[in-house]
């Protein structure tokens, strides 16, 4: 495997030949268990994974790994392999994934800004307007949450038959918001104490 250096400090001649090695390994490997160097007509247009392989890591979609990292030497047994890497199976689940590696081993990646990731987090599912109501109120926490309805944005609708599935009532893409009941307990508990 090769080894990185920190602050970008160019790598020893024996190294940089283990390094190579280990680059040209990957892709004799890959190829010998069938994967395939496709020319750009023969690429079908679905979700591209561009991996390089440089003289101290490799980078996925230009995010930066190191070679020594144990998650990352899994990654690159699963390519050598010709496999998909598990974590990208869970990533792009139902797409067709179209892996490219490049040769950049004679190359010092130089640091990038990080990958913005715009939602990393975990989805939640919701079905009917029941989930929505429910999911809020688990957020809120039950204890003393005030009473609220759903409405729509616009036009501003109410949202009373909790039994409907969000297809039912027409919700796909819709922004809803929660509204709060007005009330006057919590003024009538700030005066008894």
């Amino acid at each position: 495997v090769c080894e990185t250096e920190s602050d970008n400090q160019p790598l020893s001649d024996n190294q940089q030949t283990n390094c190579e090695y280990f680059v040209d390994n990957l892709f004799e490997e890959a190829q010998k268990v069938g994967s395939k160097c496709l020319s750009p007509t023969e690429q079908k247009k679905q979700v591209d994974v561009n991996i390089k392989l440089w003289k101290n890591g490799f980078t996925v979609n230009d995010d930066f790994r190191s070679y020594s990292d144990g998650a990352s030497q899994q990654f690159l047994n699963s390519i050598k392999k010709g496999e998909l890497p598990s974590e990208l199976q869970g990533i792009f689940d139902k797409e067709e994934v179209d892996v490219k590696v490049e040769d950049k081993k004679n190359e010092v990646c130089v640091s990038t800004k990080p990958v913005f990731q715009p939602f990393s987090g975990q989805g939640h599912r919701l079905g009917r307007v029941s989930h929505i109501k429910d999911f809020i109120e688990k957020y809120q926490g039950s204890q003393r949450s005030p009473p609220f309805s759903l409405a729509t944005a616009l036009p501003v609708l109410r949202l009373l038959d909790e039994t409907l599935t969000l297809e039912e009532a027409e919700l796909q893409n819709a922004v809803i918001i929660q509204r709060l009941q007005k009330t006057a307990e919590p003024l009538r508990e700030l005066v008894e104490h």
